[in-house]
């Protein structure tokens, strides 16, 4: 079932199911080339994706191996070199391999079932400053450049609550839900907003620190893909 003929079958009849599908696929290529991440484990019946039927509405199980090691929180995040070039090398790591993944089946992409772009369902009419500039946001990013160096399948979410860390500092990643094709940068700017947002209002410098401190040593580990 998790074959591109199977999944292209499915699409039509299910599209959440599908999307599940095409998710496992791309996390067991990036198993299968050295990348640590969560791998798949089929059910018992041979299939990545069950469907649970319920009295009032059913849902869909899958299974994942179990990742090694412990998360890492707040403070401990916090003027962490070390955790910081092996965030970038990791990220590296996916970018390189997803200019190199061709699926015949694809996830969707930036520009649909992202809930950042549905802002017009929750924000009030008097916002219209905001929804403008949502606009003219929108449409900048669909004027960029595309190649496989700067767009390509992405985590998505890639923050400390997604990762965990051994006694070795290798990290292992998990939690693709919401991986799509996107710029690789938004996987580089999650990472560092995760890292930054828990200063308050006031504390501009400490931020200033810390982003300083991410990207030096971020780079550090990211570039051993370039």
């Amino acid at each position: 079932m998790s074959g591109d003929k199977n999944i292209v079958t499915l699409e039509a009849a299910d599209y959440a199911a599908y999307q599940l599908l095409v998710k496992i696929k791309w996390i067991r290529y990036l198993a299968e080339n050295g990348m640590s991440v969560l791998e798949p484990i089929p059910s018992a019946l041979g299939i990545d994706v069950e469907r649970v039927s319920g009295k009032i509405i059913g849902f869909y199980a899958t299974s994942f191996r179990h990742a090694p090691g412990s998360k890492i929180g707040y403070p401990e995040c916090l003027n962490n070199p070390m955790l910081y070039e092996q965030c970038g090398r990791m990220t590296g790591h996916l970018h390189d391999l997803a200019k190199r993944y061709d699926p015949l089946t694809r996830r969707h992409s930036w520009e649909r079932d992202d809930y950042l772009l549905r802002v017009r369902r929750y924000l009030p009419p008097e916002h219209a400053p905001i929804l403008r500039v949502h606009v003219e946001l929108k449409e900048r990013f669909a004027s960029l450049p595309v190649t496989p160096d700067n767009f390509g399948l992405i985590h998505g979410d890639i923050n400390v609550g997604n990762f965990m860390v051994d006694e070795t500092g290798e990290i292992t990643r998990f939690d693709f839900d919401e991986c799509q094709y996107s710029w690789h940068a938004e996987d580089i700017a999650i990472e560092l907003y995760y890292l930054l947002y828990v200063f308050g209002e006031d504390s501009k410098i400490e931020r200033k620190v810390q982003y300083e401190l991410f990207i030096e040593h971020f780079a550090l580990g990211y570039t051993d893909f370039l």
